[in-house]
C-alpha cells in the first residue's frame, strides 16, 4: 500500500500511465483526491509524491464528481508551444479558438489524435488550451453527488 510506496520511494504515475493509458481517473479515495487537489491533506496519513500528484493533475480534467478523464488544460502564448500529452488518444478541442498541431489546423469541437510525448501546439494569440477525451459525453445535468471514499 501507501507505505511501501514511500518505503521505495519510487513515483510509479507516469510509467503507470504510460502502460496502461486509463482515459478516466475515479478519485475515491482521499489520496486521490488530494493528488487532484480537491482536498486538504489530513495529519498521520501518507500522500503521492508531489511529483506523482503533479503528473496525474497534467494528465486529467474534473468532470463531474470523483471522475477525472484524459485532459490538457494549460495557458499558451502566441507562437509555438510545447504539451506533454501523458495519454495517448482521441481528444476534442474543447478551446474557443483554432489551434495548430503538429502543422494541422483544428477548429473548436474537432477531434485530434495525440500520442503520448511532447506535442507543438502553435496559436495566433494567447489562448486557453483545453483538449478533453473525445469520447466522453457531456456533463450530467444533475448536481454532482458527494464523494464518498470507498476504498
Amino acid at each position: 500500500g501507501m507505505q511501501n510506496y514511500h518505503d521505495n520511494g519510487d513515483l510509479i504515475m507516469d510509467n503507470l500511465l504510460e502502460s496502461f493509458s486509463p482515459p478516466l481517473l475515479l478519485a475515491n479515495h482521499k489520496v486521490l483526491l488530494q493528488a487532484m487537489g480537491a482536498q486538504e491533506k489530513e495529519e498521520n496519513r501518507l500522500y503521492l509524491f508531489p511529483e506523482d500528484a503533479n503528473i496525474l493533475q497534467s494528465a486529467y480534467l474534473k468532470y463531474w464528481g470523483a471522475i477525472y478523464i484524459a485532459g490538457i488544460e494549460k495557458k499558451l502564448s502566441a507562437g509555438e508551444n510545447h504539451i506533454n500529452v501523458r495519454i495517448s488518444g482521441n481528444y476534442r478541442n474543447d478551446s474557443d479558438s483554432v489551434i495548430n498541431i503538429n502543422g494541422t489546423s483544428y477548429q473548436p469541437d474537432d477531434i485530434i489524435n495525440l500520442q503520448r510525448g511532447e506535442t507543438l501546439i502553435s496559436t495566433d494569440a494567447e489562448l486557453a488550451l483545453r483538449l478533453i477525451w473525445a469520447d466522453a459525453g457531456p456533463k450530467p445535468t444533475l448536481a454532482e453527488p458527494e464523494i464518498l471514499e470507498l476504498f
